[in-house]
């Protein structure tokens, strides 16, 4: 695997030797100085052009950046996939080359450009040749810092787990154990993980960011809750998926408990107890 310094210069240089690129800014986790750099971050490049269709007409270029492993086009994805529109002043290439060296590199027409950067906090600015650019100072994920939440916000986080669970006691009541697992990992994660979020924050004054999807959970929770967490995944096994929902349901009231306290809202203990309730009884039905 090459190391930062060699891609870096690698990137910088196709900039430089490019004159239809006129600058260069890198952002996402290498710009953050808050996370610990490791061989698994991705290189996210945007290269500001006065032309991007060139590079969409003929990917020779990418040979500069070393031998593709898998190369994914995701505007291209999300037009064919998600019916998105098109992005006819941006476009951006994901590569995993063989060196297990990953690059997100982004074109983007100089308009776009000077329209969206320093919209993101993690910004870098690498090269500017015409000047158009302000420098945008040390970077920071204030962007990314997670936001207090409103009354609204948590009874309707609390109101989707919930009603979502009795969803995930109903799949494993019929033997529907790919649905279970889905709503299971879909829609009730997300309220858990926006609960544990929230939790976490308030005690940073919601000037903190935790990545995607949980990612440094395990920096910010304690040893014990953070295996608790764990115990919320599972494999195929009805009774292990069974275990999972009261795990979930433990940890998602401790945190919820202390989301409302700190924004002095009642927690709707009722709701909580009647799914309980609810879930045991399907649970012991279906058991018989």
């Amino acid at each position: 695997m090459r190391n930062e310094k060699e891609m870096m210069n690698l990137i910088l240089e196709f900039a430089q030797n490019d004159d239809n690129v006129r600058a260069a800014y890198m952002n996402g986790s290498k710009a953050n100085p808050n996370i610990m750099k490791d061989d698994y971050q991705d290189y996210d490049m945007v290269f500001v052009c006065h032309d991007i269709q060139k590079y969409l007409d003929d990917h020779t270029w990418i040979d500069t950046f070393g031998q593709i492993a898998i190369l994914q086009e995701a505007d291209q994805v999300e037009q064919t996939l998600y019916e998105a529109n098109k992005r006819p002043n941006s476009y951006i290439f994901l590569i995993l080359y063989k060196d297990d060296v990953r690059t997100d590199l982004c074109f983007k027409t100089i308009n776009q450009a000077l329209i969206e950067y320093g919209t993101d906090s993690l910004t870098i600015l690498l090269m500017d040749k015409d000047h158009q650019f302000k420098d945008l100072g040390l970077p920071t994920d204030r962007d990314y810092w997670i936001s207090k939440p409103s009354s609204f916000m948590v009874n309707t986080c609390m109101n989707e787990f919930y009603w979502c669970l009795q969803n995930v006691g109903k799949g494993l009541a019929r033997d529907q154990i790919p649905y279970a697992l889905w709503m299971m990992n879909g829609p009730v994660r997300e309220m858990l993980t926006k609960m544990i979020e929230w939790d976490i924050a308030q005690d940073y004054q919601y000037q903190i960011a935790t990545g995607s999807h949980g990612k440094a959970f395990k920096e910010f929770l304690s040893e014990s809750r953070y295996e608790r967490l764990l115990k919320t995944y599972c494999d195929g096994s009805s009774d292990k998926i069974w275990a999972s929902v009261y795990e979930m349901m433990s940890l998602f009231k401790e945190m919820a408990l202390e989301v409302c306290q700190e924004i002095k809202l009642p927690f709707h203990d009722d709701e909580a107890q009647n799914l309980h309730d609810h879930l045991t009884r399907i649970r012991n039905k279906s058991t018989l």
